[in-house]
């Protein structure tokens, strides 16, 4: 199902890409930004993206978006204040978050036109010669700041903000940052005296503090002489538009990489994300492919201290593959991440049954429970139940012949014939699976469903023909609509002595 040639870059998928750095702050999306050409397109365009959907806040849908924007653009008129701060990831809306445009005096007709196509309703006005302002509420009873400033550019007035943390706008073109070293902390400086004992434009601010021993740290930022273009500002444009050129970014670099040497930054990262964009993410590049499969390695090692000493782990592994056993149940869907972990969850194994020695007192688990299977036609022997030392549950279920993916192929929910064995993760219904759905196949014990305990948060699929085509025909491991992960040293792992061909068929359940 996934292979190298289907697999999107990370670098070429913006939505894959959006999904990562949507869980970082700004410094992080700086990082990605610094790593290549490439990577400062992706990040411009998510930036775009972001914006277009702040915008939605204001507007009755993305029509009016598209039409605010072209009116920004014709009209040179800068965006600052809340939306601002939204883009750099510093702020989040609020209901009084109102969106503060500024825009040369002399499209004050154009504007006035374009508000009442918008739907926006003026509720208030004010103002002299130079300056401007215009107040209007929208369809969604929220807030808008019209003003109107007799200059050559509407850039000229953003300077003159009460706060360092305000001299920031965004336009069409780019978002831009006066006080980088201050804002990107979340710290201000006032440039302007309180009016009548009130901060201005702290509604903004919500999070900012005042720092006086950081402040000083940066003081070079405050000198004077600046401008947009000096090595003190900031800015990331997404387009060569007519109105302001690009600016010179300075920024720590991060690339991939570099992210990918520190496992556990890594690893953090990769547990925001669901399973399908672990697996994009691997094909990026060998290297990436190697620390993708050790943070893998590492989180179920993790989990497997629940049920034996961390020095057993290794030979855990081992030992399913000598013994062609998997793990089944809870783990592999948690690995998954379709299933929140605990340790209380119970370790199930599949192994065949001429096996059953080498596991025995191999753990240092303590048999409590001892029981035959029941009908042979299910193909179980038998099922053994231990206690680790630390309390974890472990139930090894013995098959009837030589391979144990037979077994599992019947097993009561699609969901649930999914494994681990001892290098590779494999799923026999992906499409249904990692969508959290299941098809119920048997139903044993009075009607009730087998596995519910795994099976938290999925979506019964009531009807065979409401399943992706050709999962109802015959099957077999082996084919191309199961999903295998490989996690081991051998690559890709063989799967044929644990199924040796085996094939099954929905239709005939």
């Amino acid at each position: 199902m996934y292979s190298a040639g289907l697999a999107h870059s990370v670098l070429f998928c913006p939505e894959l890409f959006r999904l990562i750095v949507a869980h970082g702050d700004f410094f992080d999306f700086l990082a990605w930004y610094a790593t290549c050409s490439t990577m400062q397109t992706a990040c411009g365009a998510l930036l775009l993206m972001d914006f277009r959907d702040l915008l939605v806040f204001w507007c009755a849908n993305r029509s009016d978006v598209s039409s605010l924007m072209q009116q920004m653009d014709a009209t040179e008129t800068v965006a600052i204040g809340a939306v601002a701060l939204a883009v750099l990831r510093l702020q989040s809306l609020n209901p009084l978050s109102a969106l503060h445009l500024v825009a040369p005096l002399e499209s004050i007709f154009t504007w006035t036109i374009v508000a009442g196509r918008l739907g926006w309703i003026r509720c208030g006005r004010s103002g002299s010669s130079n300056l401007r302002m215009i107040w209007f509420v929208t369809c969604k009873n929220t807030l808008i700041t019209l003003t109107f400033v007799k200059s050559r550019s509407a850039v000229e007035f953003v300077p003159k903000g009460p706060e360092t943390a305000l001299v920031n706008f965004v336009c069409p073109s780019g978002v831009f940052c006066g006080y980088p070293s201050l804002t990107f902390n979340k710290v201000t400086f006032a440039l302007q005296d309180n009016e009548n004992g009130f901060r201005v434009g702290w509604d903004c601010l919500r999070g900012f503090r005042y720092d006086g021993a950081f402040v000083e740290s940066k003081f070079g930022c405050l000198a004077k002489p600046r401008s947009w273009s000096d090595n003190r500002s900031f800015s990331l444009c997404w387009s060569d538009g007519n109105g302001v050129h690009c600016l010179p970014v300075v920024v720590m670099i991060m690339s991939l990489l570099r992210i990918c040497d520190d496992p556990s930054l890594f690893l953090n990262v990769l547990m925001l994300l669901p399973f399908k964009t672990w697996i994009s993410i691997a094909f990026t590049n060998r290297y990436v492919q190697m620390a993708v499969r050790n943070c893998f390695c590492h989180l179920m090692h993790t989990r497997l201290l629940a049920y034996m000493p961390e020095e057993r782990v290794p030979p855990f592994f081992t030992l399913l593959t000598e013994t062609n056993a998997v793990v089944v149940g809870a783990l592999p869907l948690a690995m998954l991440g379709l299933l929140s972990w605990d340790p209380s969850k119970e370790l199930v194994i599949y192994c065949p049954i001429e096996e059953k020695r080498k596991w025995v007192r191999r753990f240092r688990w303590k048999l409590f429970a001892d029981k035959k299977g029941g009908d042979s036609v299910n193909g179980i022997d038998s099922l053994q139940q231990f206690r680790s030392p630390s309390g974890g549950t472990v139930n090894i279920v013995y098959v009837q012949g030589p391979r144990v993916l037979d077994v599992l192929a019947k097993a009561p929910e699609t969901a649930l014939s999914t494994c681990l064995t001892g290098s590779t993760l494999v799923v026999a219904y992906p499409l249904m699976t990692l969508n959290r759905q299941t098809f119920t196949v048997v139903m044993t014990r009075g009607g009730h469903v087998i596995g519910g305990e795994c099976l938290d948060d999925f979506v019964p699929i009531a009807l065979a023909d409401r399943m992706p085509r050709r999962y109802v025909g015959v099957r077999s491991w082996g084919d191309g609509l199961c999903m295998r992960f490989e996690y081991g040293m051998s690559w890709p792992a063989d799967l044929n002595p644990l199924s040796g061909g085996f094939t099954w068929d929905l239709s005939a359940t």
